[in-house]
C-alpha cells in the first residue's frame, strides 16, 4: 500500500528494533540519512558534521530502506527552486530499489535542527520512521527517523535513484548557512539561549577553512550500494 502525507502520523512506527537498542547516552534518536547530510557532502559539513564534532551526534553504519522507495534528484533552477537535494517520496513504483544511505545518533538539539534543515515546520518535507537494514549484523533492522516529501504524479514522473551519488552532490546548490541551526547543532538546551556562550563556538566554524565546506567538497567519499 503506497504511503502518504495523510497517514504519515500513524507510520511513525516499524517493524525493526527500537533505536534505544543503540542509544549512546543523549543520542537516543535513530535517523537515516540519504542526501546533502551523508558523511563527505554539503549539508554534513554544515550541520550533522558539526554536531558530530561536538558529541551531539554520531555515524552508527551505512543502511539501506527495507522497503523501496522512489528517489529523485532534481536539476538545481533557481526558477522552479530546486537546488539539486534529493527528494525520497512516501510511494514506490515498479522497479524502484531499496535507498541507500547513512544511520547517525543524535540528541534532541540536533534532532531538531534536522528537522529545521529539512524544512519540517513549514512543510517541506514530513518525517516517519522507517525500517533500516544496517550494513553491521547487530541489531541488523533498526526503525529510524527518515524525511520524505508527498509524491505527487509529477514527481513520480521522475527518473528514480537508489543512491545519492558524489556526482549528484557537486551540482547541489546550498542555501546560505543558518546560524541558528548551527547553534542547535553545537549547544546544550541549557546554553543554546545565551549569545555570549555561543558566539565564540560559532565563530570558530566559521573561520577560512570551513567557508570552503560551503560548496561541495571535491573529496568527498563515494557512496557505494550495500550488497546484502
Amino acid at each position: 500500500k503506497p504511503f502518504s502525507k495523510s497517514n504519515s502520523n500513524s507510520n511513525m512506527t516499524g517493524k525493526g528494533y527500537p533505536a534505544s537498542l543503540m542509544a549512546d547516552g543523549n543520542l537516543k534518536h535513530a535517523v537515516f540519512v540519504y542526501g546533502t547530510l551523508k558523511r563527505g557532502f554539503a549539508n554534513y559539513r554544515r550541520y550533522l558534521g558539526i554536531a558530530e564534532t561536538v558529541g551531539k551526534a554520531k555515524f552508527r553504519a551505512l543502511g539501506k530502506t527495507l522497503l523501496p522507495f522512489h528517489m529523485i534528484v532534481q536539476t538545481p533552477n533557481p526558477e522552479l527552486q530546486t537546488s539539486g537535494a534529493p527528494k525520497l517520496l512516501d510511494q514506490a513504483l515498479h522497479g524502484d530499489d531499496q535507498v541507500c544511505g547513512e544511520v547517525f545518533l543524535v540528541d534532541d538539539e540536533a534532532l531538531e535542527a534536522l528537522d529545521q534543515v529539512e524544512g519540517i515546520a513549514t512543510g517541506r518535507y514530513f518525517k516517519r520512521y522507517v525500517d533500516v537494514i544496517l550494513e553491521e549484523d547487530v541489531p541488523g533492522l533498526v526503525k529510524c527517523v527518515c524525511y520524505f516529501i508527498q509524491a505527487t504524479p509529477e514527481l513520480l514522473s521522475e527518473p528514480g535513484f537508489s543512491a545519492y551519488t558524489v556526482n549528484h552532490g557537486m551540482r547541489y546548490r546550498p542555501k546560505p548557512i543558518n546560524t541558528g541551526i548551527v547553534e542547535k547543532c553545537i549547544a546544550s538546551q541549557e546554553v543554546s539561549s545565551t549569545k555570549s556562550v555561543m558566539t565564540p563556538a560559532i565563530d570558530s566554524f566559521f573561520s577560512p577553512q570551513r567557508a570552503a565546506a560551503y560548496e561541495f567538497p571535491e573529496s568527498a567519499p563515494h557512496p557505494r550500494k550495500l550488497s546484502m
